[in-house]
């Protein structure tokens, strides 16, 4: 592990960039205070960032855990299931979620 203390900082910093973004996303969406902006239109450009922030974050993962993955299957198993959380906001079919986790 300890070659890829680099890239786990970096999939640390992606991850966290996300969760900022999220958190503003919901508070942006929930709040009903009217804003004299294009609300939209910034929800558009967080969503886009996000799932930027995301893709790059599972390339990481993929590689890092790739030699986890040959030593133990519950990390795979966490990780596969990570991978389905993190697709559920955008799946079409969410009773699929389950199958796509094992």
């Amino acid at each position: 592990m300890r070659g890829h203390v680099k890239e786990l900082d970096r999939l640390a910093e992606l991850l966290g960039d996300d969760h900022d973004l999220g958190l503003l996303r919901h508070e942006l969406t929930h709040d009903s205070t009217p804003m004299a902006v294009d609300l939209d239109a910034v929800v558009n450009l967080i969503d886009h960032r996000r799932m930027e922030l995301q893709t790059e974050a599972t390339h990481i993962g993929e590689r890092v855990y790739a030699e986890t993955r040959r030593h133990s299957g519950a990390e795979c198993a966490t990780w596969k299931a990570g991978r389905a959380l993190a697709r559920a906001p955008h799946e079409q079919h969410p009773a699929k979620l389950p199958a796509a986790a094992r």
